[in-house]
């Protein structure tokens, strides 16, 4: 190799790491005024409905808020029920490749 020809070189640092910002605490529910902790992602949900500052359940009233409590049961009630399905179908195939 002659002197004149080097390697390119990369000035470019590692990628930075990204720190991810303080596990909010647990919060009173303006709703029903329990302590709701959040979740593993961060994420609150009361048992009364409310779902964590800025829900719209907070300012609702009336005829309106009680349908938007009523679809998010019925929402999460569906959605329970398909991931239920979901892992007892993993459990299943996982204990049938197992068994082979």
């Amino acid at each position: 190799m002659d002197s004149s020809q080097q390697l390119p070189t990369s000035n470019a640092t590692a990628p930075a790491v990204v720190v991810p910002a303080a596990f909010p605490t647990p919060q009173r529910c303006p709703m029903c005024s329990n302590t709701v902790a959040p979740d593993a992602l961060g994420l609150f949900e009361c048992p009364c409905g409310w779902e964590g500052p800025g829900d719209p359940l907070e300012t609702t009233h009336g005829l309106n808020r009680f349908r938007q409590r009523l679809s998010r049961r019925m929402t999460a009630g569906v959605a329970k029920r398909d991931l239920a399905h979901i892992a007892s179908g993993r459990a299943q195939a996982a204990s049938s490749t197992q068994s082979s």
